[in-house]
């Protein structure tokens, strides 16, 4: 564990923002679940998976949520992502996972 100093665990901090990576997930699940999204919508959809966190797996359990159930949804936005990609060609790079560091899935 580091420690750096002035800097201290606050449990309510880590909470909410636990449970504002939930609220944009649910968010970004709702949007991509629509029929026929436009490139624009699909565009919006995409930049709002950018925010979510890529490169770390997320302490769900601070706030009472299941890791992999969150797993799973961000992995469909990630997948239904994909697939507009190769309607819409919104963007050439690959898109990673979320909340996982082994982005090789």
């Amino acid at each position: 564990m580091t420690f750096v100093k002035g800097v201290c665990f606050d449990p309510a901090q880590a909470k909410k923002s636990v449970l504002d990576v939930k609220e944009t997930l649910l968010n970004l699940e709702t949007k991509v679940k629509k029929t026929s999204l436009s490139k624009d919508e699909a565009v919006d959809a995409y930049k709002i998976y950018e925010t979510l966190p890529l490169t770390f797996q997320i302490n769900w359990s601070i706030a009472g949520e299941d890791a992999n159930e969150n797993q799973k949804v961000a992995d469909f936005c990630r997948d239904k992502l994909n697939e507009l990609n190769h309607v819409h060609n919104f963007t050439s790079s690959k898109i990673p996972r979320a909340f996982n560091a082994d982005n090789s899935y």
